[in-house]
């Protein structure tokens, strides 16, 4: 850690780091169905709050204060698909791969997903592509989506930059 980030941290230490109860729920709009976080969210959307000398989730320290300890192993999972929500109702504790399984059922996966990271395409696979294109009727991002490739890495493989 760099030395500014330390003494932030030291500072803040010492004029007594921990919100209280009546400060974060000062910052929670209750409505009928979602509670909303009125503070600054991330750059992911979600509410953050700093407690006891760390970052935080908002919805996470709702859930902590009025319902209770979320298992080891265990996240928090949102089923208002709200990611401001802080009400607690609409936060359920699942195990990351089911997690995960839902937000694909519910289609919130960002369009930059790609299921082929780490697998290398075939040569079959890299000429089909490159005879595809060609005929200029198919564009690179459509042989990206075909493909569940990158239209960047489609680009590499039709200037033969990889395979």
């Amino acid at each position: 850690m760099t030395l500014c980030i330390l003494y932030f941290i030291a500072i803040l230490r010492q004029k007594g780091d921990k919100m209280d109860e009546k400060a974060f729920w000062a910052r929670v709009k209750k409505g009928k169905d979602c509670w909303q976080w009125l503070g600054k969210p991330n750059a992911a959307g979600y509410g953050r709050v700093f407690i006891a000398g760390r970052l935080e989730y908002a919805h996470r320290y709702a859930f902590l204060e009025l319902v209770g300890n979320i298992a080891p192993g265990e996240k928090l999972h949102n089923t208002c698909n709200d990611r401001l929500c802080v009400n607690p109702e609409h936060w359920t504790t699942d195990k990351p791969i089911h997690n995960d399984n839902s937000i694909v059922k519910r289609k919130k996966t960002a369009k930059r997903r790609y299921s082929r990271r780490r697998e290398k395409v075939t040569q079959a696979e890299a000429q089909a592509m490159r005879e595809a294109y060609a005929t200029g009727t198919v564009t690179q991002t459509a042989i990206a989506t075909r493909y569940r490739l990158s239209q960047a890495q489609v680009s590499r493989i039709l200037a033969e930059l990889s395979r």
